[in-house]
């Protein structure tokens, strides 16, 4: 899930090599596998390396994150590898871009089939979402009680919203309950 976040939110390009080679990932293919992780690392490592104190450009990196550490965290981090978690959490995160009219078309589909396409789940997190939601509350990047979402607006870039409408984020949990 992390090297498919960084092409949504860093590189459109990268993002397309990743979708091409899918089913060569999910098959674990040993090369596939060494290029597209470097990437991933270097696309990584160019964020931080701007970003080294960590103020607004790094956020970019918790993409998925949001969701995906509150489902973690109530179902005691047992159900899901980290990895999981964040694939729920990306879907849902760009349903919620959807719904409040910042993707383009087909940018959710896109991030979807790719998650889907190497294996990772956007569907069953089997949690109600309002427990969801009220796992964000405690979220630890919130700032006087407002949660930050990095949303994709387009593959390769990427917005940071605060005060998403509640009833958007259960409209997009419930997608991926």
């Amino acid at each position: 899930a992390e090297v498919i976040k960084h092409g949504i939110v860093l590189d459109a390009a990268y993002f397309t090599e990743v979708e091409r080679e899918a089913v060569a990932l999910r098959a674990r293919e040993p090369a596939v596998l060494s290029r597209i992780v470097a990437g991933s690392c270097r696309l990584k490592g160019s964020v931080v390396e701007r970003d080294e104190q960590e103020a607004e450009l790094r956020h970019v990196l918790n993409y998925g994150h949001t969701i995906g550490h509150a489902i973690e965290a109530i179902t005691g981090y047992e159900r899901f590898a980290h990895g999981e978690a964040v694939s729920l959490g990306i879907a849902a995160e760009a349903g919620i871009a959807e719904r409040l009219g910042l993707a383009k078309p087909g940018t959710r589909e896109r991030q979807v089939a790719a998650l889907e396409a190497v294996g990772l789940p956007v569907r069953g997190a089997g949690e109600p979402p309002e427990r969801v939601v009220e796992a964000l509350s405690r979220d630890k990047k919130s700032k006087d009680g407002r949660v930050p979402f990095v949303l994709a607006p387009e593959i390769g870039a990427f917005r940071i919203i605060y005060d998403v409408p509640r009833a958007t984020i259960l409209d997009a949990l419930a997608d991926v309950a």
